[in-house]
């Protein structure tokens, strides 16, 4: 389908809104991100699309995709919008000093000094900016009397505005010893014949969905074992006792490329973890906050890649 010429003025802001729902597939997501409420974010996709002529996304339960138009109009406006945006943000921070003490609130599993050095490089651009790590992997409660602090985690809070920072693919091994023994699983549903292991802190629903090409799977995670720390969930399933699902990648990349660990039904794609910055409501239009937020979002971007973050 052929797009209409605009002939009205698009704004920037309305531009900012369909790159992110297109990249994250939801209008929900993307209005965590943008800091924007669900409607705001359908109105300006609503209005491109009048002002186009075209339909640029289905919308279904599971989230927005885009269609052929949609798909041909991102492919010409991204680096444009994307220049523009730079543009944009670099003389934002130019207008604004960041001042004050920041607590950035980590889980473990993120822990490592290549993070530790870009939170640094913040603070070196800001001098008058103060960034405390706590490393913690338990939800923080933000009261009215909460210092600014951003918390990121794989499960936010209700109580706290958040943003998505980045996604973390997961994958789902065993040990060798473990599959000599009982077999590989060639299916999903082959997995219900095995001894399972997942994270309630990672996985808190019931169920887990697996897909290839057009189909999905969803698989019942009642009857797999659970243990609050994944590094735990990693240790026995080294030891033999099961195969473990949804594990991150990033943690046993070292385990899967000495074959300490071996990947399970490859194939079958897993969606991966959302990664969260939240924080309490009374900063959400600290400006501080905002912009810590979109320096991080290229940090964390990283950990979406197969390679090693450390």
């Amino acid at each position: 389908m052929l797009l209409e010429p605009i002939r009205e003025r698009v704004s920037l802001d309305t531009w900012e809104v369909f790159l992110y729902a297109a990249q994250r597939n939801s209008f929900l997501e993307t209005a965590r991100d943008l800091h924007l409420d669900p409607a705001t974010v359908s109105r300006h996709i609503k209005n491109l699309e009048e002002k186009l002529g075209v339909q640029l996304f289905y919308r279904e339960s599971n989230g927005a995709y885009l269609t052929v138009a949609g798909q041909s109009l991102l492919n010409k406006a991204q680096p444009i919008v994307k220049a523009w945006l730079t543009l944009r943000d670099f003389y934002d921070t130019q207008q604004l000093e960041l001042k004050g003490t920041i607590r950035l609130i980590l889980p473990s599993l993120l822990a490592c000094d290549t993070l530790f050095r870009r939170i640094g490089y913040i603070e070196w651009q800001n001098p008058g900016l103060r960034i405390e790590i706590d490393i913690r992997d338990e939800l923080v409660v933000f009261t009215q009397d909460s210092a600014p602090s951003i918390q990121i985690a794989l499960n936010p809070s209700s109580y706290t505005h958040s943003s998505i920072l980045g996604r973390l693919p997961v994958v789902h091994c065993a040990s060798a010893s473990y599959l000599h023994s009982m077999g590989f699983p060639d299916t999903p549903e082959s997995l219900l014949t095995h001894t399972l292991w997942r994270s309630d802190r990672m996985f808190t629903l019931r169920r887990i969905s697996l897909y290839r090409n057009k189909e999905q799977v969803s698989i019942p995670l009642q009857r797999a074992k659970t243990l609050n720390r994944t590094r735990q969930i990693i240790e026995s399933v080294r030891a033999g006792n099961g195969i473990g699902i949804g594990i991150p990648k990033i943690l046993i990349l070292d385990l899967l490329r000495k074959k300490e660990l071996l990947p399970v039904l490859e194939e079958w794609r897993t969606p991966a973890l959302p990664l969260y910055a939240s924080y309490a409501r009374k900063y959400y239009e600290d400006p501080r906050i905002k912009l810590i937020i979109d320096r991080l979002k290229p940090i964390f971007g990283n950990f979406s890649s197969t390679s090693d973050p450390a």
